[in-house]
């Protein structure tokens, strides 16, 4: 089952993907990788949140990718 998302281009050629309240980002050079050579890529996870003050907080993870079903768990 698919799960509804966006895809967008971002700045540098990178691409941003939205799922839900997740958001992911993925290098123009490491899509590259991905797409053509099938490589294991960094993935950032960007998260934001607003404190009580009003202090805006973003916070970013890096998880790893692959489109090769070896790669696959």
């Amino acid at each position: 089952m698919t799960e509804p998302g966006t895809l967008s281009h971002g700045t540098g050629g990178a691409l941003h993907i939205s799922v839900d309240a997740e958001k992911y980002r993925i290098e123009a050079e490491d899509l590259k990788n991905l797409l053509f050579y099938g490589r294991v890529i960094p993935i950032a996870q960007d998260r934001s949140r607003t404190t009580p003050g009003g202090i805006l907080v973003s916070e970013a993870s890096l998880r790893g990718g692959c489109l090769r079903k070896e790669c696959q768990h």
